[in-house]
């Protein structure tokens, strides 16, 4: 009868045979010997984690998985084991359960990389699950704030019609961008010019689109929201001016045809707004 000595001598041998097969690349001699040692103890957690290194190398994500699960199953209150797991459900395509993972290693340990975080996040934007994402990005700029990050929130904020935190992410992005790269802040004015916009804070918005135009006076977004802005105030020879450039610098955009056929028609310029309103068609 095999005593306890000789198990856990055997299951040495073979755990180190099994790792320097590993590291040559041999993965079925590697899993051969990884088998010796679950015949012995099959919760045997370091040979269970490196025979799910070896099926994440191989991309066999069931395999992955189901080893993962054996694994957490002895050790259900690992975090790192849940972020494994996450890891290889993402890799399968199952993002509920990449989520639900996730949210377990959260629910263990909340002090979580900045990275776990917004892999949470990304996966529920691209669920559309915008309330749950909104509240993910929340957490991840709590911890690292960057243009790209307050962007993205007030981008889903924007869509749900948190206009006022929209305004705020976006602010907070100029500022960082004006520090670090003023000559690329064009983009977060016209942000905020369309924030502003919804709000119908018109000049507040006009004062954006200006200053991305100085930024970058090429740039027709801007000259299409300053028309859209000086619109809504009723100045319609200024929107019409701007609708113009607009099209003079991107041409055929069937919104600012539309917009400036809007413009020209409340002027009563009934034949030029025809004009404008025949080209949305035509496009």
């Amino acid at each position: 009868m095999e005593t306890q000595q000789n198990k856990a001598q055997t299951i040495e041998e073979s755990l180190k045979n099994a790792n320097d097969l590993k590291e040559e690349g041999k993965i079925n001699e590697a899993l051969t010997q990884y088998d010796r040692v679950l015949q012995i103890s099959p919760n045997h957690i370091p040979t269970l984690r490196q025979i799910a290194e070896l099926y994440e190398a191989q991309e066999d994500w069931e395999q992955a998985t189901n080893t993962y699960l054996q694994v957490i199953a002895a050790r259900p209150d690992n975090p790192s084991l849940y972020l494994n797991l996450a890891k290889v459900l993402k890799q399968k395509g199952d993002l509920d359960g990449a989520l639900s993972a996730y949210k377990r290693a959260i629910a263990i340990k909340p002090e979580q990389s900045f990275r776990v975080y917004l892999d949470v996040a990304k996966m529920l934007d691209e669920q559309n699950r915008t309330d749950e994402a909104i509240e993910a990005y929340r957490q991840v700029v709590a911890i690292k704030s960057s243009v790209k990050l307050q962007t993205q929130l007030g981008d889903l904020l924007q869509k749900q019609g948190h206009l006022d935190e929209a305004t705020n992410c976006y602010q907070q992005a100029l500022a960082i961008q004006q520090e670090t790269k003023p000559e690329a802040t064009a983009r977060y004015h016209v942000k905020l010019g369309s924030v502003y916009l919804k709000r119908s804070l018109f000049d507040e918005a006009i004062f954006n689109y200006q200053q991305a135009l100085v930024v970058n006076p090429d740039l027709a977004s801007a000259y299409q929201g300053l028309g859209d802005a000086y619109g809504q105030k009723g100045q319609y020879d200024d929107a019409i001016g701007c609708y113009q450039k607009a099209d003079e610098l991107k041409p055929d955009t069937p919104w600012v045809n539309r917009a400036l056929g809007d413009a020209m028609l409340r002027q009563g310029r009934d034949a030029e707004a025809l004009d404008c309103y025949r080209k949305v068609i035509s496009v």
